[in-house]
């Protein structure tokens, strides 16, 4: 990982994990699915393809634990940034996110496959490895998704046919997804799974996102 202006850096891919932090993640993920009206006391499933720096699961985490939501967090990463990374990149979110920041770290270990960490009413399952394994092995459909992966024109692994319509398989009827890409080979992909989606504002200096749904 490299720190490039306070924002990190994958290497292996030559791109920001994000470049406008919290407020950048709220606004494609977290309002991105309409979560703030959707999460409510009743257990609610978000899964994820790309855990990244963790960022999007501890938003998650908190509105989660703001709306006393029992809150399952599917996530797949086949890099995981080691311990001592993570740590320096969490040290640089916000206040109302350390607290959960350090239950998360006191439990990251991550070994290959399934590991499981439960913090606050979050239970996160976080999956090292393919995604395209890892979603075969996990029946639990989600209410929400966050398509997380870097670009496809870097990271076309995360974007693929195949892995899309794995997705749409675990979406539950009605269930959302959302990401910042707007490429053509994510828009084909979604398309031929079976997704609808319409444009949305992007977070600049994007000027567009993309809002999915599953009939």
């Amino acid at each position: 990982m490299i720190l490039n202006a306070n924002a990190p850096v994958s290497p292996r891919f030559n791109e920001p994990y994000w470049i406008g932090g919290a407020a950048e993640k709220t606004h494609v993920f977290i309002k991105g699915n309409d979560l703030p009206q959707r999460m409510g006391k009743s257990p609610f499933t978000v899964a994820e393809l790309g855990f990244g720096t963790g960022l999007n699961c501890l938003l998650a985490a908190h509105l989660a634990e703001q709306t006393t939501t029992p809150l399952t967090f599917i996530s797949y990463e086949l890099h995981p940034l080691p311990y001592a990374e993570l740590g320096t990149i969490h040290h640089q979110f916000p206040s109302e996110l350390q607290a959960l920041s350090r239950q998360l770290l006191a439990q990251y270990q991550p070994q290959p496959g399934w590991n499981i960490l439960t913090f606050a009413t979050t239970t996160l399952h976080l999956f090292i490895g393919d995604a395209a394994t890892g979603i075969r092995t996990h029946p639990q459909p989600a209410d929400a998704w966050f398509l997380d992966g870097f670009s496809p024109a870097t990271n076309p692994d995360m974007w693929t046919p195949d892995l899309i319509a794995q997705v749409h398989v675990h979406t539950q009827p009605g269930g959302t997804a959302s990401t910042y890409s707007v490429a053509r080979a994510a828009k084909d992909a979604l398309t031929a799974a079976g997704f609808t989606f319409k444009r949305g504002k992007g977070f600049p200096p994007k000027w567009h996102m993309l809002k999915i749904t599953k009939a």
